[in-house]
């Protein structure tokens, strides 16, 4: 949202700095640019969000990162949140350490 302000001159309202550098955003600079009104903007910002919604595994405790590629695993006890364990680069891998945390 920065970034748009900035590309069409708009008052970013006091906001001036990026979490991380510009640089690692050049390859959406252009797009940005090809965005005239804001609200094309949040309408391509609210599609992306529903892209990046986490994705259902065919295991228990899992979640799929579609951001990331990667699986999260998160083990419940009693129906509470007990344990992270950490994000995976496979569904299965992730699905096993769900398991070894159980059997330990």
């Amino acid at each position: 949202m920065l970034l748009w302000c900035e590309l069409h001159e708009v008052d970013r309202h006091g906001f001036t700095k990026l979490s991380f550098p510009r640089a690692n955003y050049e390859d959406e600079v252009c797009e940005l640019g090809g965005i005239t009104q804001l609200d094309e903007l949040f309408e391509k910002q609210r599609l992306e969000a529903s892209e990046r919604a986490r994705a259902t595994s065919k295991y228990r405790g899992l979640s799929g990162m579609p951001h990331t590629r990667r699986w999260q695993a998160l083990l419940a006890h009693n129906g509470k949140l007990a344990t992270y364990l950490g994000l995976f680069d496979t569904e299965e891998e992730a699905a096993l350490a769900c398991d070894r945390m159980l059997l330990w």
